[in-house]
């Protein structure tokens, strides 16, 4: 879990970078807390897409949405319903459980992690 927390990427960062395509680009594979159903949940980043109306998120202006893949499906969400959180223990395990083709290995980790350091140095 600890090497996992590595790819969350935190709401804070999102509306930071969201405006700049590199950075989207760069968070495919990445992960995400999300409020869902009046719980959390991790899912994984599939891609971004421009929605009709802009909303506020971390006192930035957006019309970004996140794609982001659960249970072998896609579901778009505001960024302002991504957790700042880390996410629990508890979530991690029922993610593993619930996304069984999703393997987190230690090599996965680094490639995204690497991933991410790129997209951010643009």
């Amino acid at each position: 879990m600890n090497d996992f927390i590595k790819i969350v990427i935190r709401r804070k960062d999102l509306a930071k970078w969201i405006e700049h395509e590199e950075y989207r680009h760069g968070l495919h594979g990445a992960f995400v807390r999300v409020t869902y159903h009046k719980s959390y949940v991790i899912a994984m980043i599939d891609s971004f897409v421009l929605g009709n109306e802009a909303y506020r998120v971390e006192q930035r202006e957006t019309k970004y949405q996140i794609v982001l893949s659960n249970r072998g499906s896609l579901k778009q969400f505001k960024v302002n319903m991504v957790s700042d959180k880390e996410p629990t223990e508890n979530e991690f395990q029922r993610m593993k459980l619930e996304n069984s083709k999703i393997v987190v290995s230690h090599r996965m980790v680094k490639e995204r992690t690497d991933q991410i350091q790129k997209a951010s140095e643009f």
